[in-house]
């Protein structure tokens, strides 16, 4: 049984180099895109990060390719692009929340992380003072997580929204001229925070 498929296999190989183009032809005949795609997004799926690390090291390995490309394209038009994404988000708005939510239900952490990194970032703006970009665990790592105005230890297991949650306290506040950088800040607990307010 396995002679014949290889003899098959190999049939069919000399037939496709005697004429390859037509077997191609019929490759491209017989495609099923919305299979092919179904397929592609369930093996994204099934291997998150994956595509993207391959392209993070391909880009390093032949970064030549990477700005011929760029070249070919030519010059990005940022209005056509945000214009694009308006149209694109109006059509499919309840697709887009949904998604959204669901991301948020799985990510609590993380979707809690990048609220309170976008609330800096605005505050800092509007405050017009100095701003760096940093993580929360960053920073309870390097403090050892101990929380900078009480002294005691901050449980990193603790789900929010426990008052002893951990949290991250400018020292010298943003309303009252505190930079929102690495020096400023420090672990907190939630209630201790909240306690401290803006003094």
């Amino acid at each position: 049984m396995a002679d014949d498929r290889a003899k098959k296999r190999e049939a069919e190989r000399r037939r496709y180099w005697a004429d390859p183009e037509r077997f191609r032809a019929k490759r491209r005949r017989n495609r099923n895109p919305k299979r092919e795609s179904e397929a592609a997004r369930r093996w994204q799926t099934e291997h998150p990060g994956y595509a993207a690390e391959w392209v993070r090291r391909d880009r390093l390995v032949n970064p030549e390719k990477y700005a011929e490309r760029e070249r070919l394209r030519g010059p990005r038009n940022s209005e056509q692009d945000r214009a694009y994404q308006r149209t694109y988000r109006e059509a499919h708005k309840a697709e887009i929340a949904a998604k959204t939510a669901a991301w948020r239900l799985a990510h609590p952490e993380r979707n809690l992380e990048l609220k309170e990194q976008a609330s800096r970032r605005r505050r800092a703006r509007l405050t017009g003072v100095p701003h760096e970009e940093f993580t929360r665990d960053e920073i309870f790592e390097r403090d050892g997580w101990v929380c900078g105005i009480c002294g005691e230890p901050v449980d990193p297991t603790l789900p929010w929204p426990h008052p002893r949650f951990k949290s991250l306290d400018h020292i010298i506040p943003i309303a009252k001229g505190g930079a929102n950088t690495r020096a400023n800040v420090q672990c907190a607990h939630t209630l201790c925070n909240a306690r401290k307010s803006a003094r």
